[in-house]
């Protein structure tokens, strides 16, 4: 089996820029999909505001704290903010990501909300904590959005779990719209050496080659090519999540989980959405800042 080790964070940022770079994914303000997405976006959180017992508590707050991390565009993060500014609650807005170049656009899905400003920091999510001294107990809902986790793996994701924790209010409610990987990819398709993902932004066939595995971080590696001259673009570890994974290692973090399948929210487009709400804090980022000896 062929090992290999986690590249150190420069190498990653910069790979997961080349990344977003060929692969067009629907989040800036200017393209059609992503004003249809943020639509959608806005619609399931109407949803879970009005139907949730999770969210209940806001109405009785009068304002919401959100943060949005992994967030791109900020697309999710402004698209909370639409649903809860509509039912009159005063928001205030955080969005943070490790590659600062889309941040900035959330100011312009917020164009169209009235009284909300964003706030913009650059950071790891397992260590967005580090960034925010004084917030702790601060947030009344964080949003990791976008299916986003496979750029976690475990060790990180525990970490991130755990920081987002520290920031959330003892009622607050971390979400994260997810699809079950384990399902779609190994079972339904079955895992690919070489998979077409689609075509870039500049009109070339997307496709992904599996260069390796990490046992110790269950990460598999996967390199970028843009065809057909055969450009390699970036290379990035992927963790291939399932929703009962997330779910109950967000358990140990969380008093309580719950599950939003398609089939009961029926927004077009959006996957399942994971709810954890009442942070446990039994297990602090101080507590997890060393590596274990295994990852040494």
């Amino acid at each position: 089996m062929l090992q290999w080790e986690k590249r150190d964070g420069i190498g990653e940022l910069v790979d997961l820029e080349k990344l977003y770079e060929v692969i067009p994914w629907s989040m800036r303000p200017d393209e059609s999909k992503a004003q249809a997405r943020f639509a959608n976006i806005v619609e399931l959180f109407n949803f879970l505001l009005v139907n949730h017992q999770f969210f209940k508590f806001l109405s009785r707050k009068g304002y919401a704290r959100v943060l949005d991390v992994m967030a791109g565009s900020g697309i999710a993060g402004a698209a909370l903010a639409k649903a809860l500014a509509l039912r009159n609650l005063k928001v205030s807005l955080t969005v943070s990501d490790v590659r600062s170049s889309d941040l900035q656009l959330v100011h312009e899905w917020l164009k169209e909300v009235k009284g909300v400003e964003a706030e913009t920091t650059v950071a790891e999510v397992s260590k967005i904590h580090e960034v925010m001294p004084g917030r702790e107990k601060y947030y009344d809902v964080v949003l990791l959005w976008g299916l986003s986790t496979p750029h976690l793996d475990p060790w990180e994701m525990t970490r991130t779990y755990s920081a987002i924790c520290h920031l959330l209010s003892d009622s607050g409610v971390m979400a994260m719209n997810e699809a079950d990987r384990i399902f779609n990819i190994f079972y339904k398709v079955g895992y690919k050496d070489f998979l077409v993902e689609g075509e870039s932004k500049e009109g070339l066939t997307v496709a992904t080659i599996h260069v390796g595995y990490d046992e110790r971080r269950g990460m598999f590696k996967r390199a970028t090519y843009t065809l057909p001259r055969f450009k390699e673009t970036a290379t990035l570890g992927y963790r291939f999540w399932d929703l009962a994974g997330l779910s109950a290692m967000g358990w140990l973090f969380f008093k309580d989980v719950d599950l939003i399948p398609p089939s009961t929210h029926k927004i077009p487009g959006l996957p399942h959405v994971i709810l954890l709400t009442e942070p446990r804090r039994k297990i602090s980022p101080k507590d997890l800042k060393n590596d274990p000896t295994l990852l040494h």
